[in-house]
């Protein structure tokens, strides 16, 4: 099974079940980001949104320019589909809405195929597995108390991983940067929890 990990940024309310950008990036580090050209039927709600609030509106990125360089939803349809839609491709993101802008995206082109999305905490978790061990001593003798134990531990280790991130790289507030995150606590997460069992 391969994990891909997704950030899909919207526009900003009323307008915000429209895709302005999308990225994702594989678990080999393989990544890839698209603007979303606004199909003519969701202009003028975002033309109206632009105009309230001016270029912060789309993340900094121009109404003309997504207009402009935005990829055709069709064909980022048809290239969502040829890379996250395979039975041994499971596809996390950060919030549920994600996977409801992927799917506007899709249902939008007309296209019939729908990828399910999966919630960040799955892939922490997977990634933490290796930690996963019967504790011994007498903490371990009641379950609760164990699995309580390697919660709290595994609570410590994202706290850990996600400040070091934090300091260690800028988040520009693009989709491309918030699907790398993703990626980068997953593997961070994963080498912790090997580095606990040595």
């Amino acid at each position: 099974m391969t994990s891909v990990f997704l950030c899909v940024k919207s526009a900003p309310a009323p307008a915000n079940r429209m895709a302005m950008e999308i990225a994702w990036v594989h678990e080999s580090g393989r990544r890839e980001s698209h603007l979303v050209k606004p199909p003519a039927a969701w202009l003028p709600l975002l033309r109206a949104v632009s105009t309230r609030d001016g270029p912060e509106a789309f993340f900094r990125i121009p109404l003309a320019e997504l207009v402009r360089d935005g990829v055709d939803v069709r064909t980022l349809a048809s290239r969502v589909v040829s890379e996250l839609w395979h039975p041994d491709v499971r596809v996390f993101a950060n919030t549920p809405e994600e996977g409801v802008l992927l799917g506007g995206i899709l249902g939008t082109a007309g296209e019939q195929r729908g990828i399910g999305v999966w919630e960040m905490a799955e892939a922490y978790g997977e990634a933490y597995l290796p930690a996963f061990r019967p504790l011994p001593g007498p903490r371990a003798r009641h379950w609760k108390q164990a699995t309580a134990q390697v919660v709290e531990t595994a609570g410590e280790v994202m706290g850990r991983c996600s400040a070091a991130d934090a300091a260690a790289h800028v988040d520009d507030g693009s989709a491309l940067a918030g699907a790398e995150r993703l990626w980068r606590l997953w593997r961070a997460i994963g080498v912790e929890a090997t580095r606990m069992v040595a």
